[in-house]
C-alpha cells in the first residue's frame, strides 16, 4: 500500500513489522462513514493494545 511505501526505514532495526488495515477512506460521503471509521479505530486499538502488552511481558 502507499502506506507502507511511505513508512519509515529505521536504520540499525531489528525487525520492520507493519501493521495493515483496510482503509476506511472507501465509506467516505456515504450514511456509515463514521461508523466505518469508528470500527477501524476501535480495531486498532485492540490490536496495538494486545500488541503493547505482549512486548511489556517479554521486558
Amino acid at each position: 500500500s502507499s502506506a507502507d511505501q511511505a513508512c519509515p526505514i529505521v536504520s540499525g532495526c531489528e525487525l520492520r513489522a507493519p501493521i495493515r488495515y483496510e482503509d476506511p477512506k472507501a465509506a467516505d460521503d456515504t450514511p456509515n462513514e463514521a461508523q466505518v471509521y469508528d470500527e477501524r479505530s476501535a480495531q486498532i486499538c485492540r490490536e496495538m493494545l494486545f500488541a503493547m502488552q505482549h512486548a511489556a511481558s517479554l521486558a
